[in-house]
């Protein structure tokens, strides 16, 4: 990473954790706040530390495993939750118990968000046991059930979110793993959805992608952005507090739109960064996320063995799919999987010191192991 950048994450992750204080101190409602720093402030802690504890990278193989089994969870536990009340299986009272305690995670468009950040993972392990004699191993295995859960996720929660930042991520992970063979495929996607767009119109497109969840249409969406918008214009330095939005929306600026008590987050991550944590706080994320992105094309281009290109193109897949996601929705903000897309970013900040060094010796031992 070059100097400069190196200087700026540091400064942007000193003002990040500064806003978080001014967020507790300036919060209107301190319990929700704590609440809902909680989970960023562990994600916050395994960012600064991964790049520190892994040194090999077989390490860093742990955490992709890790990921693949928090997605498995999530991907078999949440559904159950997401079916409707009248359905059998909602009359356990054991799911009827964990829908009560977890609602942010079985919401269709948070589960679906969070394992858009989460997928690029299994399907690297997917491949990466391609054509090996560990190809049918616990981790092949497990790779394909989490792919699988999030196909049937996806399916089951039609959040446009979701198949907007997969339909994006997916080839761009691909294209970066094949290139030759992949690059056929980019003309004909573009080609599809132009002929697509053009074919069902492109306004009716825009308002089917606005559409999710209590939102009806993009009229509504564009009411709580403009909402949003006010709130930053009126607390531009400090942010309004983690988990305020919808109190002091009700309050401040209500909508007219949409039922009182219906909208929780700004539907969009870098507004909702703005409106929780001020223009600073939204500038030092911005930055602490491209210094992630930075490192992990740097991995890319520089690390000697497949596998390791591989991870590296799943954090870059995983954190484009999170920032296209964001775009309509705050899947990973706020609530408790928040610090999941910390994890990737401490990740691909790992890869890209390790990258070079090229592990040879760890990766042997691996499969020998």
């Amino acid at each position: 990473m070059p100097h400069w950048l190196q200087q700026a994450r540091r400064g942007s992750l000193i003002l990040f954790c500064l806003m978080l204080a001014v967020s507790f101190v300036i919060s209107p409602l301190p319990k929700r706040t704590i609440l809902a720093m909680l989970p960023l402030l562990l994600g916050l802690g395994l960012y600064i530390g991964l790049p520190h504890w892994l040194k090999s990278f077989s390490a860093t193989l742990f955490v992709r495993d890790t990921l693949i089994l928090i997605s498995v969870g999530i991907g078999f536990l949440a559904p159950l939750g997401m079916l409707e009340n009248s359905a059998p299986l909602q009359r356990w009272p054991l799911l009827h118990t964990l829908s009560s305690h977890l609602p942010d995670t079985f919401n269709a468009n948070v589960v679906a968000g969070t394992l858009v950040v989460l997928y690029p993972f299994g399907l690297a392990a997917l491949l990466a046991g391609t054509g090996t004699r560990g190809r049918w191993g616990w981790r092949w295995i497990l790779a394909g059930l989490a792919e699988g859960a999030f196909l049937f996720v996806l399916y089951l929660s039609r959040s446009r979110g979701a198949l907007l930042a997969t339909f994006i991520s997916l080839p761009f992970f691909l294209f970066l793993y094949r290139p030759k063979v992949v690059r056929w495929l980019l003309p004909l996607l573009v080609a599809l959805a132009l002929v697509g767009g053009t074919y069902i119109g492109w306004g009716r497109l825009l308002e089917a992608l606005s559409t999710g969840g209590t939102i009806s249409g993009l009229d509504q969406r564009l009411e709580i952005w403009s909402r949003a918008l006010v709130l930053i214009q009126t607390f531009p330095f400090t942010g309004i507090g983690l988990g305020c939005f919808e109190p002091l929306l009700k309050v401040l600026f209500p909508l007219f739109l949409l039922p009182e008590g219906t909208v929780s987050h700004a539907h969009n991550l870098f507004l909702q960064v703005a409106v929780d944590l001020g223009l600073p706080g939204l500038v030092a994320y911005l930055v602490l996320l491209g210094s992630a992105f930075v490192q992990a094309i740097h991995a890319y281009r520089t690390a000697a063995q497949a596998e390791t290109r591989l991870l590296t193109v799943a954090c870059l897949a995983s954190l484009i799919g999170m920032s296209l996601h964001g775009l309509l929705d705050t899947a990973v903000w706020g609530n408790k999987g928040a610090f999941l897309p910390w994890i990737v970013m401490g990740l691909a900040m790992a890869l890209g010191q390790l990258a070079p060094q090229g592990d040879a010796k760890q990766l042997s031992e691996r499969r020998m192991s």
